[in-house]
Order: structure tokens, then sequence, then C-alpha cells
């Protein structure tokens, strides 16, 4: 039996569409609007490769809205019916969504059937069949719902957690995924307002609470258990047949998650950094589209690029491309109306991808109908690729328009409601897989299902299995493990064996030698809860693996182990030449148990490799109060030549802040004479760079060596800055004063704003706008800015628009309060008399080459364009098929449509300093920031004070302020300039 027939199909639909050339749209008006087609005429504007043919599964009145789907034990497909998109069933919130469905009953691959199991749900984004019932997300509730009388509708409804965030419908937890260790995982939907905090979700089950902040999260359905994860991902986590998981976000398309969560919590002294390897982008790359442009109002996006990724997932099964080491990766991209394919290759402890050859030309599935909004990928039981088509002419939600796109698109809201699509891709030159019916099954016949290259088949096996917890499984799956065919087979049993708790350690042991990588790096990962020596030495061996995944897997799991075999791996992982950052970051997650081995191995490497971790070592030498290891601490940062022990002294030191600590600290709490032994060499050194700043004679380059050593000392710091106050004067080079203001920052001496003051007008405006980020690092120094801004003797319009929102949204609230008081007087109140002010720019013929100048003052430090600029917010070379009057709205009224991940945050650290920038991580024990300048800060959560999401875009309001019409006219003009060929 096969759900579908491909002959039922061509007889419905008279067509199997294969690829073809794109055709003019008839139905399209000069205004570019355009009528929705039938579903067998919207088949035929599908355009797949060569050798690939479309099916149409299912289609209005059979489906409506899809979003997500899923398949039982007995074949039926679960389809989650989001009527209520965008904003509710009346426009004000009404909850209408629905769960249906569709079932063969007669076994001719025909859905002959559907019926409505459940409605009236708040707009429901995930399902996943769960033994009688369904598990739905519906913020702010993750639903059971079951039909236990056997009349098709939901009896009993059962809330399994409650808390998530609402918000936007777009940014809500979705997904529900099986994992092969027997959790759910669910993606979290988007940035919140909680970084770090925030999202508390109750579990019904056992009562208790979890704070999730805005990272994804797994569960356990039947005991209520709840745990973060690396996250967030927008819509979509999924993973492959050996344990990978990936996300994406709206310009992000295709993300892996290298770390789960659970390791990077274990070292609180060493903040780990982002968990994720980006494979496709970061930042909108391209898309090959076959739909003609559509008007766009989403904020600095445009045709041609990714703007609402979603759903990406990895092929399982061998059906469509056969059996391969690579995987093969797909994302919608709704917007666009197709699906991008993407290949992916192991490289180092990730993947790289590239576009598969033959799809040059439009991407894998590429639709000419502008109502066809692919959201969501699955493999089918059939391996073919099945495609959730919700079929709307709007897609963007009205919280990202402006004012002018809300009325315009008010009466198109909703349309599409009455329609939705399911459609499958199939390879012409395999016939589908026969569906396997598991729900009738014996035991040994169920587990004989797991040897598949379906991983549909194989999940849901796994998953019976352990529902019915028979003892009689284990011999059977032992049994199947030496028999499987597949190595995806392998890993499966491995895990149901796990789950039944019928692994042993012979079996593991064998497992570890397999000759797939992939079996041997999940038996590392089952081997990490077991304690045995004999089974920790098989394991270690593995760490000179020529598997960049197996030797990941394996440095974080020396992490869960004390014997000395794991200390003695993990260093020989630490000190192997590679260049990837991944084992870097793996490696010291484990460095606690096994610090004592570690320490020494990498500080007796080549230089490379100690630099590589001499930060991590410190912190961790440091933070953990081990007094030997801060003795070899100590002697590796005295060694080397002067300028080598400067630099290594100055990172010492900065560990030492970053913790709280300090040499005066270290010397007393020293336990023998040896630690205080080299404090007192410390301290020498300290006089003699002192001595050599301050010689006159000496180089320049070595003095200011010397001042950036010493900055970090709070012993010389006012000596510092009193030194380099000399060197801020129009006759010293511009990059000597840029050294000097940045030495200054660091000295985080009370003087500093009076010496930045005296020089003031000497600065150049580059050197200005580098003082002033110094200035407004501290908040003591930021009062000192505004009280000279308020005297005149800084202007206004010295700062730049980002400084300005810094300013007028500063953590103190008394600073904000002031400076919004002297910078926003006299300015146009609202966006409309903003955009009245303005318009005449949209009559003027701008000048491309003065906007790039317009564009390197205002604009780069947080957009990036071509080769210049910074790459913090959305590349500008995504924006030049926008109309100028919509760049324009966007200038001008940047808080109008925030998107996900673009909102600014305020982070206070214990140390005094004030950061300020948008949230790209956050991992158990860190967060990282990127400012608007580029620069990237991964901060420890014990070094933060406070945390405050500002709900503003990081482009400030005030951008327009120092532009006259004419200046916003050659802006324009550049940013609707072709760059070239996209990445």
């Amino acid at each position: 039996m096969r759900l579908v027939v491909r002959s039922w199909i061509l007889s419905i639909v008279h067509c199997v569409v294969i690829c073809s050339s794109p055709t003019t749209h008839a139905d399209e008006g000069a205004s570019g609007y355009s009528e929705p087609l039938s579903a067998a005429a919207s088949l035929r504007r599908i355009h797949v490769p060569d050798g690939f043919g479309v099916e149409l599964v299912a289609a209005e009145p059979d489906v409506l809205d899809p979003v997500a789907f899923d398949w039982d034990a007995a074949g039926r497909l679960w389809v989650v019916e989001m009527a209520d998109y965008p904003l509710g069933i009346d426009g004000q919130g009404k909850p209408g969504g629905r769960i249906r469905v569709l079932q063969d009953s007669t076994g001719d691959g025909r859905y002959d059937k559907n019926w409505l199991f459940a409605d009236g749900l708040s707009f429901p984004t995930g399902i996943l069949t769960w033994r009688d019932g369904v598990l739905v997300t519906a913020a702010p509730e993750i639903l059971f719902l079951r039909d236990t009388n056997g009349d098709g509708q939901v009896d009993v409804r059962e809330v399994l957690f409650d808390g998530f965030h609402e918000g936007n419908q777009q940014l809500r937890i979705n997904g529900l995924r099986w994992g092969l260790d027997g959790w759910v995982y669910c993606a979290n939907g988007g940035h919140h307002a909680g970084y770090g905090a925030g999202t508390e979700v109750r579990s019904t089950r056992n009562g208790k609470t979890t704070t999730i902040g805005s990272r994804d999260f797994r569960f356990r359905p039947d005991s209520g258990e709840l745990e973060p994860e690396s996250g967030p991902t927008q819509f979509g986590r999924n993973r492959d047949a050996w344990g990978n998981w990936f996300g994406t976000q709206n310009a992000n398309p295709l993300w892996h998650y290298v770390f789960p969560d659970r390791y990077l919590s274990r070292n609180p002294f060493v903040p780990a950094a982002q968990p994720i390897r980006h494979l496709i982008g970061p930042g909108s790359p391209e898309v090959f589209p076959v739909s003609p442009p559509e008007k766009r109002y989403h904020n600095f996006h445009q045709s041609g690029r990714f703007t609402s990724a979603c759903g990406a997932m990895i092929d399982g099964d061998d059906r469509l491309f056969g059996a391969t080491d690579e995987l093969h990766a797909f994302i919608c991209e709704p917007f666009h109306n197709l699906v991008q394919h993407q290949v992916l290759s192991a490289a180092g402890a990730s993947f790289v991808a590239r576009r598969a050859t033959g799809e040059e030309e439009h991407d894998f599935f590429a639709s000419e109908d502008r109502w066809c909004r692919p959201v969501m990928t699955r493999t089918g039981p059939d391996g073919a690729l099945w495609v959730a088509d919700m079929y709307r002419y709007m897609i963007e939600h009205p919280e990202w328009l402006p004012e002018e796109g809300k009325e315009e698109l008010l009466p198109h809201y909703r349309l599409g409601e009455d329609r939705g699509r399911i459609y499958r891709v199939v390879a012409l030159a395999s016939e589908p897989r026969p569906l396997t019916p598991l729900q009738d099954l014996d035991l040994a016949s169920l587990i004989q299902a797991i040897d598949s290259p379906n991983d549909w088949q194989r999940d849901k096996a796994h998953q019976m299995v352990l529902w019915r917890s028979d003892p009689a499984a284990i011999p059977l799956l032992r049994s199947l493990y030496y028999d499987c065919r597949l190595p995806q087979a392998k890993v499966q049993t491995l895990w149901a064996l796990e789950g039944l708790g019928g692994l042993d350690h012979s079996l593991l042991i064998e497992a570890l030698a397999d000759e797939h990588p992939r079996v041997r790096e999940v038996a590392v990962r089952l081997s990490e809860t077991r304690n045995d020596p004999a089974m920790i030495r098989a394991a270690t061996r593995l760490a000179s693996d020529p598997d960049g995944h197996v030797r990941l897997q394996l440095a974080l799991s020396c992490g869960e182990w004390t014997d000395e075999h794991a200390g003695t791996g993990l260093a020989k992982i630490a000190i192997s030449k590679t260049d990837d950052p991944f084992l870097v970051t793996a490696v010291m997650t484990s460095a606690i148990p096994h610090f004592d081995q570690l320490l020494p191995a990498i500080l007796a490497a080549d230089s490379e490799t100690v630099a590589k971790y001499r930060l991590s070592l410190l912190r961790q030498a440091v933070g953990s109060g081990d007094h030997r290891s801060i003795l070899q601490m100590f002697d590796d940062a005295l060694g080397g030549t002067e300028s080598e022990w400067s630099q290594r002294l100055g990172d010492f030191l900065v560990a030492l802040e970053r913790i709280g600590s300090s040499l005066e600290q270290l010397e007393k709490d020293a336990i023998d004479a040896a630690v205080k032994a080299r404090v007192a060499t410390v301290d020498h050194r300290l006089e003699s760079m002192a001595a050599v700043m301050s010689d006159a004679s000496q180089g320049r380059s070595r003095r200011l060596a010397a001042a950036n050593l010493l900055s970090h000392s709070p012993a010389h710091r006012h000596l510092v800055a009193e030194s380099i106050a000399q060197w801020l004067h129009p006759q010293v080079d511009v990059s000597t004063q840029l050294t000097a203001i940045h030495t200054l920052g660091q000295t985080a001496a009370d003087g500093v704003p009076e010496i930045l003051a005296a020089a003031w007008s000497g600065l150049s405006p580059k050197l200005r706008s580098e003082a002033l980020a110094v200035w407004l690092s501290r908040t003591g120094w930021t009062e000192d800015l505004l009280r000279r801004i308020e005297q005149r003797q800084i202007l206004p319009s010295d700062l730049e628009p980002v400084q300005q929102s810094r300013l007028n949204n500063h953590p103190d609230k008394r600073i904000a309060q002031k400076s919004r008081s002297l910078l926003t007087s006299g300015r146009s109140s609202t966006a409309t008399e903003r955009m009245q002010r303005y318009r005449g720019a949209l009559e003027i013929k701008g000048d491309a080459r003065q906007g790039e100048v317009i564009y390197r003052k205002s604009c780069a430090s947080c957009h990036r364009r071509g080769d210049e600029g910074h790459h913090v917010g959305p590349d500008l070379a995504t924006v030049i098929h926008h109309t100028p009057d919509k760049l324009l709205t966007n200038i001008l009224d940047p808080n109008a449509d925030i998107q996900p991940g673009y909102q600014v945050y305020n982070c206070l650290l214990e140390s005094g300093e004030v950061l300020s920038g948008i949230l790209t991580g956050e991992t158990a024990n860190s967060l990282t920031i990127t400012a608007a300048n580029g620069v990237v800060r991964t901060v420890g959560r014990d070094e933060i004070e406070e945390l405050q999401n500002l709900g503003i875009s990081l482009m400030p309001e005030g951008l327009h302020e120092s532009l006259s019409v004419e200046d916003v006219a050659d802006l324009l003009a550049l940013l609707r300039t072709p760059l070239g060929p996209g990445p």
C-alpha cells in the first residue's frame, strides 16, 4: 500500500509537473495583484529539476491553511490548519486553528476521507502524533489531544505545558520533532524580550517551572520534564538521521546546532561562544524564484533573497537522491514561492553547504503562482518530499508593515483562508516507498521495521517499541543491531536499547569501533553515562579519529567522566592540529574534571595552540581558584620576549578583572610562597613597563604597548591616563591616537573624560567617534558627556545617530531622561511629520556617489554594502528593488518594523561597563552581544548586573536629523544601485 499513488494523481489532476520554463502571468493586473489559481492550474506553475515530478496530495476543501503535518502509525495524515492567521478569525485575535485528519480507508493510496479532529485552537503551529493522540503547539500551551470514544473528534484536551510567549503569531513555539534520545524537541519561535530570563514554563504533569529565555527546548510528554536547548529557531527545528539538529530564521536560512545546551552549562568560568554554525548565510543569501517580483514592505529585504526562511529540514530517505554520505537540506521561502535545496558535506565538527548541480536556474521547488506559500517540508513515509502550501495572497504579518502598507493590504490579510494545498516531490526514476502499517505489527515485526532507509518509519517504530516497554524487545534489538543493513538503523537501534535500559557495555564497546563514523559518534555519546574504565579507554582511543564529528563528541563526553584516560584523551584533542574553533569550545566545556592534565599539555604545545586556549585557560585557572594552575599560567604569562609577555600579562589581568579578582587578591589567597613570588615578579614587570611608558626616549610603539598592559593594572591606570594625554594632538598620526583613545577606555580611570574633553577640539571626526564610544562605555563618564553637551562644549550633532540612541535609552533612567531633553528638542514628533519634511527627496534625482559618503558616515556602522560596513543589521544588497518611498519610510521610521533579532539590548556589567547592541547568541552560561560597529563580545552570565530589552530597532530614529533633503535623495539613489551578483 502507498499513501499516494501516482496513477491516481494523474487521473485526477491530469499532470505531473516536470521542469519547464517560466510562463507569463496572464492573471496579473497592472497593480501587481494576482488572482488565486485552482489546484490543478497552480500545480502546472511549479518547476522542479529534471528527473523530478510534483504531485498534488490534497487541496481545498479537503485541507485549508496547512502549516504542519505528521503521520500516525496507520498512515493517516494529521494536518495543522492555521486558519486564524494573521490576526484571528475575526481580525481581533479570535482563535480558529484546526487539526484535520486525512485517511486512505481502502488501501488504494488515495486519501478518500477527511474529518475535523479539533478546532478553536489558538494559532497552532506544530504537531506530533503521540501514543493514541497528538501533541500540538498552540502558545501559550502545548496540548495533548485525544479521541477516546472513537468518533473522530477530540474529547480529551490536556495542557501539558503552559506559559510560552505569545506575541507575534510568526514567532511562537512550533515544530515538535522526536529526538533519538526519546525527548521531543521544540523551536521557541523568535527573539523574545526575555533573553536570559522571562518565558517561565510550567509543566502540569510534574508541577515544575523552568525558565527557558529565548532558547529552544526539549521535553518528555509522559513525565513532564522540560530542559532548555541551544536556540532559538524561528520556525522548524529539525534533525538528520544521526541526531544533528538544524534551525533557521527569516534571513538566516540554515544553521547547524553544533553544541547541545547541556554541555555548555558545565563550565561557569569560561563563557561559551555561539553554539551554531551558519551553513547558508547569514544575512539574506540569494534565492532563485520563477515568480515575478512582488511588492515588498519588509525592512531592507527584496525579491531575490531569503526574507522568510522557515521549515529547514534534512531529507530522510534515499528515494530522491540515492544512498549518499552527503545530506540534502530543504528550506522553505514562502515570500518567493519556493523551496531551496542545499547539499551538506561534513567539514570538521560541522558541515559546509553548496547548491546542487542542475539547480542553477531556479530553486528545487519554485512556483510561478504568487499565492503559493511553502511553509513546511517533510520526508514522507513514501520517501517523497512533502510540502505544505498555506496558499495565501499575503504572507507578511501586519505587525511588520508601515502604516501605508497596512492600509493598502487591509482587505487582503486573509485572502486564501479558504484554500490550501499539500504537494509531494518524487524522483521519476524510483517508485514511492510502500507504506508499512505499524499499528498492528507484533513486537518482532515492529523492531524489524526499524531497519529502514526512511526516517519517519524508523522514528515511529522506535517510539512504539518504547511505548510497549516490553523486556522481550531487548534481545530482538540486539539481534537487529548485528543484522542491520544500514548505519542509520544501527544508530536507531542503539538509542532504542538505551531507552529500554538494555544497552550493555560489550555492545557499546563494539559500536565504538564500528566502520561508520556516525555509529562511532553515537556510541561515544551513549558511553558518557557509564563510568566503566574499559569503555572509557575504548572511547578515548577515538581522540585521533579522522572524523571531526567523532572528535567533537568525544571532547564533549570527556567532561562527563573523571577517569584519567578521559583527561588524556581530552588533552590529545586539544593539542591536535586543527583550525576548528568548535573543538576549542568543546574542550573547555569539559575542562573542569581534567584541568590538571589539560593545562600542562596545552602549555607544552606549539605557540599557535597555546594562543587559541590562553584566555580560556586563564579564566578557568583563576575562576576555579586552583593555585597550582594559576602558578602555571603565571609562568606562561611571564615567558618569552618583552612584546610576548606584555601581551600575555595583559590577558592575565583582563581575565582577573572579568571574574572580579586581582593580583592583590591572588596574593592574599595564595597558600604557598611560589604564587606570592610570581605576583612580586609581575609587579616588578609592571613597574619596568611604567618606566618605559614614561621614557620619551623610547619608541612610540613600545610605549603604547606598555600603556596597553598597564591600562589593566588598577595601580597604574591613572599614570597611563596622564601619559596617554600627550599623544592626543593633531601632530600625532591617526593610528596612534586611535590606539591611545582605546587604551584610555580600558583604564576606567576617573580622569579620562577630562583628557578627552581637553583634546576634543583637535580630534578628527573618526577620532571623535572613538572618543564618544569611550565616553559612553561607563555610566559616570556618560554623565560627564551629558554635562558637556548641556554646556555646548560638545554639540548634539557631534554624536552619531546610534550614539544618540544609546544615550536616549541608557539603562540609567536619569541619564536617558536628561539625554532626551538635550538631544530631541526641535525634532519632528511623528513619523508623518518626518515624511512630510523629507518627501521632497522622492522628487530629486539623487547622486549615488554622494550617497556613498552618507552611507559611510551614517549607515556603515551597522549595515554592510559590498565590501564595506559591518554585518550587524541586514545587508544593504537586499534593498535595491525597494521603491524610494518604502526606503524613505524605513529610514525615517525604523521602529515601525523591527525584525526578529534586531531589537537593542543594554547590558550593564558588574565592572561598570555598559554594552549596547543586539543579542546574537545565548547559551546556558553566556550571552553574545554585537554592537553597532560590528564588535562582538561574549560575556558570562556571572559578569552581568542588568540586562534590558529596549524594544527598539538598532537603527536609530534620529538618523535623518543630520541629513538634508538632498542628502536623503543621494542615499536613496545609492541604496537602489545594484552591486552585482549576490553571494
